[in-house]
């Protein structure tokens, strides 16, 4: 890959950053269906032409499995040359270190890939989604202080149970009504939080839990009472429930 090409990976909302410092000869993306085997019992389900030549399964597909993220490299030790001049990168111990913290957290990471075809901005291409850390295979180079790695990534999908309401129509007839997906958030939850100027515990709940009336919670892990949460002070520090 040449320099006009990046790979950025990054935890928490971007907070914090590792850009891969000496990019790898290739990525590969794998992609491959979901497919499932049934035995079959006696004829039922088998096609004329299928009893005939003697199967006895089924293949049943069931959508295509999350896309993975696969590259190898090293990280530059303080002998490279070049390593002090990469921004967004503090060491091949630190990579590596920051990359087994990743791992042990488990909100998910993103991943980004930009390049350009010939250097050129209207030619730029941009790739990127959330991921999880599926594998992650170091050691030391041989004569040196670099660190050779191989990393496997897996496309991550978020998942939050939509609001579905039923509706009646002019004609008596009745449908569901899926709520609006929720926005997509990659911070990580902290333990407790300063209590800012205008905010509650209406609002914090809404923020950092998704739902407003969650704000029970805070109350009861913070061991408030209904008095106390109407006169809360600036600065107070609240904890923040972690399910």
């Amino acid at each position: 890959m040449s320099e006009n090409h990046s790979i950025l990976l990054s935890f928490n909302n971007k907070a914090e950053n590792l850009r891969i410092p000496v990019l790898p000869d290739k990525i590969d993306f794998g992609e491959k269906g979901k497919i499932r085997t049934f035995d079959m019992v006696g004829n039922v389900g088998h096609s004329e032409e299928a009893r005939a030549l003697g199967f006895n399964q089924a293949n049943v597909y069931q959508g295509r499995e999350l896309t993975s993220v696969s590259f190898s490299s090293f990280f530059p030790g303080e002998s490279y040359k070049e390593a002090r001049r990469i921004q967004q990168y503090n060491g091949a111990k630190e990579a590596v270190e920051q990359i087994q913290y990743w791992m042990s957290r488990k909100e998910p990471k993103r991943f980004t890939y930009e390049g350009s075809k010939y250097g050129h901005e209207r030619d730029t291409f941009f790739i990127t989604f959330p991921v999880s850390i599926e594998s992650f295979n170091w050691g030391p180079r041989a004569g040196s202080d670099d660190i050779e790695y191989s990393i496997t990534l897996r496309r991550y999908e978020f998942y939050a149970a939509r609001k579905a309401t039923i509706v009646t129509d002019a004609n008596g007839n009745q449908k569901i009504v899926l709520g609006a997906k929720p926005r997509l958030d990659e911070r990580v939850r902290p333990d407790s939080v300063e209590l800012q100027p205008g905010e509650n515990l209406v609002i914090l709940a809404k923020r950092w839990l998704g739902d407003t009336g969650r704000y029970r919670e805070i109350m009861e892990l913070n061991g408030i009472t209904a008095a106390q949460a109407k006169n809360l002070t600036v600065g107070m520090v609240i904890r923040l429930p972690q399910d």
